[in-house]
């Protein structure tokens, strides 16, 4: 009986002021990775969750330093902040609802639950911010977890979606919807992203979406007054580090650090990066992982470096199929008709600004 009253303690003073829906937390626990067990009965998660009440304010003090973590299990349809000291679980397909802001105070961390899920449009865990959805960040970690919700070193998840109201775009079964009525809006300083996505089946891909590979970061549908991210650095994705399409969006930085397929691959869409770019793919060095994949399916694509940009890049330009261009004044032209040979700079831009682009195929 004790330990019941202990746990319900935990539960009633483990959640920070304006907290979630409580059907949106399986379970909050003052101790880290300390949650009700998974296939604990419905009843014992619903008797502890309804002694949750949102919006009341809580004695902090009784709680000081004790971390929490709450696990996030339905879609987000109401304004909802994420609160430091507390770490938030993503298990499932998680919608950022149109309309709905998600606040994220600075240096939280949210883990995506790594494994396989009955999704309406994924087979995998992730955050999703829907057509219209808001995101407002100062630095965000996006990080996967194992069933027992602690982080992870590997990439078994669905990432994360950032769809905006720009244009059409679908992938992965994720759509956006220009037609809302109102704009989408990402803010952050930093996002930094590990382990996210899912790598390709062992037999490659196929019709039945359980199999297809996921990227680490996607980016659908969003422009530039939507997209106000400042830095983004993305670090042992599952499949591709950087994914954008149908998009113009603009950042200071951006970093991808082995990636298991290609660092960004960039589709029908102009990504302008305005202080720094690192692409790293030395760890995973097979000739058919490409620094650039770009894809012209609905128009050409372009990855923009101002001058004074600084430029660090290792690995494969691309594959003999491919047509990925590059005009500057500074940047060795990459080799032609050969993915076998290694590419590699290192500089800061100062003759002029270089493009890397796809005008006729992918």
């Amino acid at each position: 009986m004790r330990k019941d009253i202990r746990r319900e303690k935990h539960l009633q003073f483990g959640l920070e002021a304006e907290a979630l829906e409580p059907r949106q937390l399986l379970a909050v626990s003052p101790y880290k990775n300390a949650v009700l067990p998974i296939h604990a009965p419905d009843s014992l998660v619903t008797a502890s969750i309804q002694k949750i009440r949102p919006k009341i304010a809580l004695d902090r003090s009784r709680v000081v330093g004790l971390p929490t973590t709450s696990i996030i299990t339905t879609n987000i349809t109401r304004n909802t902040t994420f609160f430091k000291g507390t770490t938030y679980v993503i298990w499932g397909e998680v919608h950022v609802k149109s309309g709905v802001t998600l606040t994220i105070q600075d240096g939280v961390t949210v883990l995506i639950r790594n494994g396989r899920i009955q999704g309406k449009n994924l087979t995998a865990s992730a955050l999703i911010f829907d057509s219209g959805s808001r995101m407002s960040a100062t630095t965000v970690n996006f990080k996967a977890a194992n069933d027992f919700n602690q982080e992870v070193s590997f990439a078994n998840n669905g990432g994360i979606f950032f769809l905006g109201t720009y244009k059409n775009a679908t992938k992965d079964g994720i759509s956006t919807n220009p037609s809302y009525f109102g704009k989408s809006s990402f803010t952050a300083t930093q996002v930094n992203v590990a382990y996210l996505g899912r790598n390709d089946p062992r037999y490659g891909d196929g019709n039945n979406k359980d199999r297809d590979d996921i990227d680490a970061i996607s980016i659908l549908g969003v422009g530039t007054t939507e997209w106000k991210v400042k830095s983004v650095n993305s670090e042992y994705s599952g499949d591709d580090g950087f994914d954008v399409t149908n998009s113009d969006i603009n950042l200071e930085k951006l970093t991808v650090i082995y990636p298991v397929e290609d660092g960004l691959n960039i589709s029908s869409s102009t990504v302008t990066i305005n202080k720094q770019i690192m692409v790293d793919m030395s760890l995973n060095n097979a000739p058919d992982r490409e620094l650039f994949d770009l894809e012209v399916d609905n128009g050409s694509s372009f990855i923009k470096l101002p001058i004074f940009t600084k430029v660090d890049l290792k690995g494969y330009w691309g594959n003999g199929l491919d047509e990925v261009n590059l005009q500057s004044f500074e940047m060795p032209r990459p080799p032609s008709g050969s993915n076998r040979i290694w590419y590699k700079f290192f500089g800061t831009l100062k003759a002029g600004p270089s493009t890397i682009y796809s005008i006729n195929r992918d």
